[in-house]
């Protein structure tokens, strides 16, 4: 009988990587599951106080600054931060073409940024024959706000609009 097949080095190796793989395979698996636990910033937060906050606003303001105008303040996000899947806006009776914008002035100071224009289609409201216009926009990661921040929102046209952040709240 040749033992020389049992001695050869490649197959030493290859036993060797087959039981540490076996044998250690668990150990850095449990390994990497407590290193992912522990590290700081990889507990996951979850809302803390749902909120469904909703303004109504009918001020024409044709602005994309977010500084000059009138806008209706939307939501004040609280210290730790907010999140919301998205945005809605419903009119309340008929519209013309125009836009809706979405603004957000992080931590409560400093610059107002547009994050969002929607456009408004024109609608003539009947009473069970055609709805208002409407609106919704969720985008892929949610809307969310640092600690303090606040949405505001304006209609481009002085029309009658409803609206809201939705199945959010802050953490």
């Amino acid at each position: 009988m040749n033992l020389s097949y049992w001695r050869h080095p490649s197959y030493l190796q290859a036993k060797l990587r087959w039981w540490a793989i076996c044998a250690l395979e668990p150990i850095r698996r449990l390994y990497m599951l407590l290193y992912v636990m522990y590290v700081a910033g990889t507990t996951p937060i979850f809302i803390a106080t749902p909120r469904s906050p909703g303004v109504r606003i009918s001020t024409a303001n044709t602005n994309r600054d977010g500084a000059t105008g009138t806008y209706g303040t939307l939501f004040t996000a609280s210290a730790n931060g907010a999140l919301f899947p998205g945005f809605r806006y419903q009119a309340e009776g008929n519209t013309t073409a125009g836009a809706i914008r979405l603004f957000v002035q992080d931590a409560g100071s400093g610059n107002v940024e547009m994050l969002k224009e929607m456009s408004v289609p024109a609608v003539t409201f009947v009473a069970g024959t055609t709805p208002p216009a409407e609106g919704e926009w969720y985008p892929p990661g949610g809307i969310m706000l640092s600690g303090s921040s606040v949405v505001k929102v304006s209609t481009h046209i002085g029309e009658t609009f409803g609206c809201f952040l939705q199945g959010g709240g802050d953490y």
